[in-house]
C-alpha cells in the first residue's frame, strides 16, 4: 500500500461513515453528471478523507451527502478534491470543504 505524506495543517478524527455524491465531468465534450458513493475515513473542520471505487482527479468538486447521525436526513456539503491517489482498487482522496 502506497503510503501518504502527511500535509495536513488540522488533525483529524477517524470515522467510518458511507457518503454519496455528485459531480459532473466532461466527457468528449459534453458534461454529464456522476452519481458515486464511497466511505468516509477521516474528518476535520476544514475537510474529509473519502475512500471510493470512483476515480477522482486533484480540482474536481463534489456535493457529498452527508449523514446526520441523529437523524434519517444527509446534508449536501460541497467539496474540492485536493489529491488522489488509488491504492487497492480503489481511490483515497482528501476532499476540502468550500464554503
Amino acid at each position: 500500500m502506497k503510503k501518504i505524506t502527511e500535509k495536513r495543517s488540522v488533525s483529524r478524527v477517524p470515522i467510518h461513515e458511507s457518503v454519496s455524491f455528485e459531480m459532473t465531468e466532461r466527457d468528449s465534450g459534453r458534461f454529464r453528471n456522476v452519481l458515486g458513493s464511497g466511505m468516509g475515513v477521516d474528518i476535520s473542520r476544514l475537510g474529509i478523507g473519502l475512500s471510493t471505487d470512483n476515480p477522482l482527479r486533484r480540482g474536481d468538486v463534489l456535493r457529498i451527502n452527508f449523514p446526520v447521525s441523529v437523524t434519517d436526513i444527509s446534508l449536501p456539503v460541497y467539496t474540492e478534491v485536493m489529491w488522489s491517489v488509488q491504492e487497492d482498487g480503489k481511490f483515497r482522496a482528501g476532499l476540502r470543504f468550500l464554503a
